[in-house]
């Protein structure tokens, strides 16, 4: 529990250097494509109600309330991409509604290559699960550090 609360501490000291323009991220990606960190995108759609909370803790209620709205539109992206995939509305009312639990459906989908987060890098059961694939794996590398990243591409 110490761990989950350092971590959202760190969420939100990180989101009040980005709104107070002390905080950038940079992205260089092949071109035509750009990525945003999931991270950073928070913090963003959480920058409108910021005012709204003032202390740290309710920093920390805000990101996970703007956390929990972005997985509920994941999961609504989900099942109609599942729905339109397998034409079943309850096989894909089951992935949207399981998504961050079972991954597994997501393997009939046939994805060319597997996204890890950089705060998940120091997982390493994870990377080697999501490398025995055979598929590109991408990992992002924001909040790693280069022990973690170092591991990571060795477990990988």
């Amino acid at each position: 529990m110490l761990a989950q609360v350092g971590d959202a501490v760190f969420q939100v000291h990180r989101a009040q250097q980005v709104r107070g323009g002390q905080y950038y991220f940079t992205s260089i990606t092949p071109q035509p494509f750009f990525e945003f960190p999931y991270p950073i995108a928070l913090y963003l759609a959480a920058m409108p109600f910021w005012r709204f909370f003032t202390t740290d803790f309710g920093h920390v209620l805000l990101l996970r309330i703007v956390t929990l709205v972005a997985h509920a539109l994941v999961g609504i992206g989900l099942y109609s991409a599942v729905r339109r995939q397998w034409n079943d509305g309850r096989a894909a009312l089951v992935c949207a509604t399981l998504w961050m639990f079972a991954r597994a459906p997501l393997e009939g989908l046939d994805p060319p290559a597997y996204k890890i987060a950089s705060f998940e890098l120091n997982d390493l059961a994870l990377v080697d699960a999501v490398a025995r694939r055979g598929r590109t794996v991408v990992m992002s590398t924001g909040m790693a550090t280069i022990g973690d990243i170092d591991d990571a591409v060795r477990t990988a």
